[in-house]
């Protein structure tokens, strides 16, 4: 089924920042709601300088209603980000991948937009590539969790395999615990995860090829197990 939004739509990046390049445009919602986006675009024509900026929009209709710069960073095209975390006060949190590498960092700023910090959480994340058109998407995915938590299913190489773990942090990003397996199999790959959280239970769900055929595995987890 198709659903039709029968309200007003706003122009929330202009048609002079495509065409300079905003290669990025990822939403988040905080805590209690309030929409956010971050989009990224390169300062001139071939440019490796990317401008990071914060947009918040309305509650209730989705309009813009500030915008604000964040960082200019040096990245490639395909250096791309995949999950905005944002908070009630404006503050914003970017998981990204240091420049050619397999560090997972996250780098924060504050209500204000200043930039804070950086924190590594991973140096040995699975790195998907795409040699055509050059993206580097680090294998992992987020999901916020009660009392400031955050929860990352994330995979890595070992040996001839790539395995998927669940690490949980505090809300200044500290590792609480040792990586969890998702899966007692060490043969194939498993990737591509998502995970969601039902009455204080996960649902992780992932890539796997480790019977000589990929298929979709799905796994219930006590949150209780890992935190």
């Amino acid at each position: 089924m198709i659903r039709h939004s029968t309200g007003p739509s706003y122009k929330v990046v202009s048609a002079t920042e495509w065409h300079h390049g905003t290669d990025i445009l990822i939403g988040g919602f905080s805590e209690s709601g309030t929409p956010y986006i971050v989009h990224r675009e390169r300062l001139q024509k071939d440019s490796p300088l990317r401008v990071l900026t914060r947009i918040r929009l309305d509650d209730s209709t989705g309009a813009p209603l500030a915008e604000d710069v964040l960082d200019t960073l040096v990245s490639e095209r395909g250096d791309f980000i995949h999950a905005l975390i944002a908070y009630d006060d404006g503050a914003v949190d970017l998981p990204m991948l240091l420049p050619s590498s397999e560090t997972l960092v996250i780098r924060c700023y504050d209500a204000a937009a200043a930039f804070l910090h950086e924190v590594e959480i991973c140096r040995e994340i699975f790195v998907l590539r795409d040699k055509l058109f050059r993206p580097d998407h680090p294998d992992y995915a987020y999901l916020r969790l009660h009392n400031g938590l955050h929860l990352l299913s994330w995979s890595r190489k070992e040996g001839n395999a790539v395995r998927l773990y669940l690490s949980v942090f505090d809300a200044d990003w500290r590792l609480l615990d040792i990586p969890y397996p998702v899966s007692s199999s060490s043969a194939g790959d498993q990737l591509r995860s998502a995970v969601a959280l039902h009455n204080d239970t996960l649902a992780v769900a992932w890539m796997d090829n480790g019977n000589g055929d990929c298929a979709v595995m799905y796994r219930r987890i006590p949150l209780d197990m890992i935190v």
